[in-house]
């Protein structure tokens, strides 16, 4: 048995899901439904978050980070630089999030970024979803895998 296999769990298949024509007809997105908790707050039903492999960290849209209780008016702002969105300021969430993925919990660390054009309400970077599991992508046959870690939780 490889490394691998006793480290993560057999991976899940998920088919990269298509959405309406406003955040681009026709283009195929690495997409999870995802549960939120923090304290005493959940988001349900379920969300989707965009699985990011060029993102550091997970962000979350500040109306989900408010709803879920964080202030950010208290959380210092952070120049951010520029993104495909423009320039923008970013929170740094203070406690972790609780993230339930295909029935498994974890928690994560989010950012709030500051910007309008802000497209997804959740994204999960390589602080989260990707310390959590083994990502593959196969975008030429539409789906991509995700192996979750034996070892945490």
């Amino acid at each position: 048995m490889s490394a691998d296999k006793q480290l993560y769990e057999s991976p899940i298949k998920i088919p990269y899901r298509k959405l309406p024509q406003l955040l681009g007809k026709g283009i195929d997105w690495p997409l999870i439904d995802i549960g939120l908790k923090y304290k005493t707050k959940t988001i349900a039903p379920k969300m989707l978050a965009l699985v990011d492999s060029g993102a550091s960290d997970s962000i979350l849209d500040p109306q989900i980070a408010k709803y879920l209780g964080f202030d950010l008016d208290k959380l210092p702002k952070i120049p951010g630089g520029t993104s495909a969105s423009g320039k923008y300021f970013y929170r740094i969430l203070p406690e972790p999030v609780e993230m339930e993925i295909y029935g498994r919990k974890f928690t994560g660390s989010f950012i709030v970024i500051d910007s309008p054009d802000q497209m997804w309400s959740c994204i999960l970077g390589h602080n989260s979803i990707f310390r959590l599991s083994k990502i593959t992508f196969n975008t030429h046959k539409k789906y991509f895998e995700v192996g979750l870690r034996c070892d945490i939780n």
